[in-house]
């Protein structure tokens, strides 16, 4: 079975930076006051028994627990490395202003230059005219030299060493990002692989009433019937396999093949569906309300950025987080 892909009604919408931010805040509160519960929940829900899930899904779930336990360390380094960001901004902010101030006169002189230019070039050689736009960009040019020479001299050091301070916090918080995503996906899909085992068993049920009455049945009201349980277990993760069973039967009956034929195909979505029951029994066994438990025990935290929306207490701490403004001029 091929990988499930999150649906647009499932996957979380772009976060812009403020709110990816606030979010991180939150989290890192969580983790500093309830740190050893996410842990114990994380190792609680390695110990499971993960058998039973298909190949790649089984190396998913259980690589992530991993990245889970490093998602914990990497919130952590960011927090760090954005509290060493702060501290050195008190005395990075003023030199910031004066050079930032310094280069806008800057600009605006280059592009009194730059017009000047055009202008000198389009008026005639030797002309009164043109010696005057000559003489006004040469005033302009020293005024901008003379800009650039209030800059000072320990600028470039100053910004070299302070934004190692800003890249260590962003490269944490990419790290952070990255680990909570590997980490929370795969949890995502097999939570909802064990919600859906009761809709996956009615939808075997009622193929199960169709299988046992279809060679009475017309093959347009047979495709039709085939085309509906599809719709259902298209909400149904891994049911790729059973799906391309279906697909092919109803090819056949509405190509107008054989009984014997359709009857094959019937036969084989029923072998899939068997042996998809198996697994997907044996994994709700196994996992069941544990799993589902822990990944109610991360959703908030490690599993935050994969919600679809926020829920109430997470959105108003962002709502109150994104009302105090953080000066991003440093990153700049």
């Amino acid at each position: 079975p091929t990988r499930v892909s999150l649906t647009s009604e499932t996957a979380p919408p772009p976060l812009n930076p403020r709110l990816q931010y606030c979010m991180e805040e939150y989290v890192y509160e969580q983790v500093t006051e309830n740190g050893g519960s996410l842990r114990q929940a994380i190792e609680g829900a390695r110990a499971l028994n993960y058998s039973a899930l298909p190949d790649e899904l089984r190396d998913q779930v259980t690589g992530s627990f991993d990245m889970a336990s490093e998602a914990l360390v990497h919130i952590v380094a960011a927090k760090e490395a954005d509290a060493e960001t702060e501290a050195n901004a008190a005395d990075y902010r003023p030199l910031l202003r004066v050079v930032r101030q310094i280069e806008s006169e800057i600009r605006d002189l280059d592009a009194e230059i730059d017009e000047l230019t055009v202008r000198i070039r389009r008026a005639d050689a030797g002309s009164p005219r043109r010696e005057r736009l000559e003489a006004r960009k040469a005033e302009l040019t020293a005024e901008r030299d003379a800009h650039k020479a209030e800059i000072p001299g320990d600028w470039a050091s100053a910004r070299k060493a302070f934004s190692e301070y800003t890249k260590a916090e962003r490269f944490a918080r990419i790290k952070y990002r990255r680990a909570v995503d590997e980490a929370y996906e795969p949890v995502k899909i097999v939570t909802a692989l064990l919600r859906s085992n009761d809709e996956f068993q009615a939808i075997r049920e009622d193929f199960g009433t169709l299988l046992s009455g279809f060679r009475e049945m017309e093959p347009d009201a047979i495709t039709a019937q085939l085309g509906a349980l599809d719709d259902r277990i298209a909400e149904v993760p891994y049911s790729d396999e059973i799906r391309a069973q279906m697909a092919r039967a109803r090819t056949l009956l509405s190509g107008g093949a054989q009984i014997a034929q359709a009857s094959r195909a019937m036969i084989d979505v029923n072998i899939a569906f068997n042996g998809e029951l198996r697994w997907r029994n044996q994994a709700n066994a196994a996992l069941g309300e544990q799993f589902l438990a822990y990944e109610e025990a991360i959703r908030d935290t490690i599993g935050l950025r994969g919600q679809p929306r926020l829920p109430e207490e997470q959105a108003l701490y962002v709502a109150a987080c994104s009302s105090h403004h953080r000066d991003i001029s440093l990153s700049f």
